[in-house]
């Protein structure tokens, strides 16, 4: 088989582009699915219900969009590669009775989280 100039050139751009994408920082999130409380010592994203203002604290119990009542966990958690630090993300972590753990939208839960993470306990 025969590679032509115009393969061999797609072929070197291709393996370029593959080394550039190694090179990037990649994203690294803590399994959601864990259903562990968030841990004091780090960053933590204030969620507040929309509605009044009041804070969900990790612990709180509140509910579903479908009424359920759940225990928050506390938000995501990722960082870039490497030994960065875990930052917190949008997605708020809850658990189910039966120690279900799930993940919502912090508006399905009526709730949104204020922009800039709050400093460990």
């Amino acid at each position: 088989m025969e590679i032509t100039p115009a393969g061999d050139a797609a072929l070197a751009a291709y393996d370029l582009r593959a080394e550039q994408q190694r090179q990037e920082p990649s994203t690294i999130t803590r399994n959601s699915m864990l259903g562990e409380r968030h841990d004091p010592r780090e960053a933590i994203r204030v969620l507040r219900i929309v509605a009044t203002g009041e804070e969900i604290r990790v612990g709180d119990v509140i509910a579903d969009p479908y009424g359920t009542l759940v225990t928050y966990l506390g938000p995501t958690m990722s960082r870039i590669s490497g030994d960065s630090i875990w930052l917190p993300g949008f997605i708020a972590r809850v658990l189910y009775p039966g120690d279900v753990p799930w993940v919502f939208l912090p508006t399905d839960l009526g709730a949104a989280y204020e922009d800039a993470p709050a400093r460990p306990a």
